[in-house]
């Protein structure tokens, strides 16, 4: 049995062989993503386990509902076994229960300070913030921003950066990011593109 399956979870271990990807899955996994859970497999193991509909209302056994990326990093690094909790469940709450999975993160909103500061943290601590999942036009600015809360409003920030002080909301930050044309901007041009400049 190869896998890397922390401890608390080792007796909720199925065989990778025994399930079957989600046939309707709404969630599409590039490389990108495949690669950070990769990433977070090789360094952490697998902390949370999948979710798994044990027979499906046209006898399809084993469906996996929530984990599918973690399923194919599993099988990327070689693994016959990965945590799964089994739900007795039919069609309608295991498809409910996998599109809730999905959406609630989708609901989550970053907060740019906080995770500038994390990545500098980490990376003055040694770690290649890389393998976090961003690529380094995403954290770059991030981590370079100097962030403090604006005087008249809770919405934007202050974030001296590059020599020169601007102040925006997060959602001007992303709209930044996005007017740089889907390339992979530098944290100059995301600066420049808040900025006008």
């Amino acid at each position: 049995m190869k896998h890397k399956i922390h401890s608390s979870l080792e007796s909720l271990a199925v065989e990778i062989a025994s399930l079957t990807p989600d046939p309707r899955n709404a969630r599409a996994h590039d490389e990108r993503n495949l690669e950070a859970v990769i990433a977070s497999f090789t360094d952490h193991g697998q902390v949370k386990p999948i979710v798994v509909q044990r027979l499906t209302d046209k006898g399809q056994p084993m469906v996996i509902r929530a984990g599918n990326a973690s399923t194919d990093a599993a099988k990327a690094l070689g693994w016959t076994h990965i945590a799964a909790v089994i739900l007795d469940v039919d069609d309608k709450d295991a498809k409910k229960y996998a599109l809730r999975d999905n959406r609630t993160a989708d609901l989550a909103e970053w907060d740019l300070p906080n995770l500038g500061a994390e990545m500098r943290e980490l990376a003055d601590a040694g770690v290649d913030v890389s393998t976090l999942g961003w690529q380094s036009y995403e954290y770059e600015p991030l981590m370079q921003a100097e962030w403090k809360p604006p005087e008249n409003s809770g919405e934007s920030f202050d974030a001296p950066g590059r020599g020169h002080s601007l102040k925006f909301t997060a959602d001007e930050w992303s709209r930044a990011v996005a007017a740089c044309g889907g390339k992979k901007p530098t944290a100059e041009q995301i600066i420049n593109a808040l900025t006008g400049s």
